[in-house]
């Protein structure tokens, strides 16, 4: 029997990488934790701005973009997101490997200050925008909403003792799994899980949990998070 792989992000995300987890020969268990709630937004007679930054594919997904504002640069967090970007018909799409810090320092060698940045995103943010990008016009527009799991499902509480790789992507998600994992008594168990994490921050709530063992992609993407996935 191949090993166990709890995947907790929201479900379209979680069907694509359960796919990868299955190519590497082992059995995904999707669960998410966070479910996405989009907020359609048209962007109206808004001003169009110099660039977009976008960290994430559902900050796209309840979003009409016009064809006057398809030319505007578009900064993205990671490979998936840009490609995202693109279908959605932005032609200028540019993205970085390493979270949204990285991507800072990259608008920054394309466009400069005080240029005016529209940031799309979800309602809970992990990083302050505007101090990563001093000087610039940020205006942000939220897309969606990400609402919490409030319970792990019948069917996962009988199959946990099987689990034996617990998969997190954000530092939010790792908090509602704490939650829910001591609001059940499942502690114990994991000292046979090996938790696979997106970026160290992510790991930063969780790691005392007494866990078999850590592990963090090398980079903040999921590309990288598949390939540490095959070495665990």
């Amino acid at each position: 029997m191949t090993q166990l792989v709890l995947i907790t992000r929201p479900e379209e995300q979680a069907r694509q990488f359960a796919k990868h987890v299955e190519a590497s020969g082992l059995t995904p268990f999707i669960h998410p934790l966070l479910h996405i709630e989009s907020i359609p937004t048209d962007f109206g007679d808004n001003d169009k701005p110099d660039a977009f930054i976008i960290s994430s594919v559902q900050a796209l997904d309840g979003l009409h973009i016009s064809q006057d504002w398809r030319d505007v640069p578009v900064f993205c967090v990671g490979e998936i997101s840009a490609l995202a970007a693109e279908q959605k018909g932005f032609q200028n799409v540019m993205w970085g490997h390493g979270g949204i810090e990285e991507l800072s320092d990259i608008l920054k060698s394309k466009i400069s200050p005080p240029s005016e940045l529209l940031y799309i995103r979800g309602e809970h943010i992990h990083q302050n925008i505007h101090e990563l990008l001093a000087g610039y016009d940020i205006r942000e527009l939220i897309t969606y909403r990400a609402h919490p799991a409030q319970h792990f499902s019948p069917e996962l509480l009988d199959m946990f003792s099987q689990i034996r790789i617990v998969t997190l992507f954000s530092a939010r998600t790792a908090i509602i799994f704490k939650d829910l994992i001591e609001k059940n008594a499942l502690t114990p168990y994991l000292k046979n899980i090996k938790l696979l994490s997106l970026a160290p921050s992510v790991v930063e709530s969780v790691k005392e949990m007494g866990w078999k063992s850590i592990d963090v992609a090398d980079y903040p993407t999921q590309a990288a998070l598949i390939e540490k996935l095959k070495s665990v």
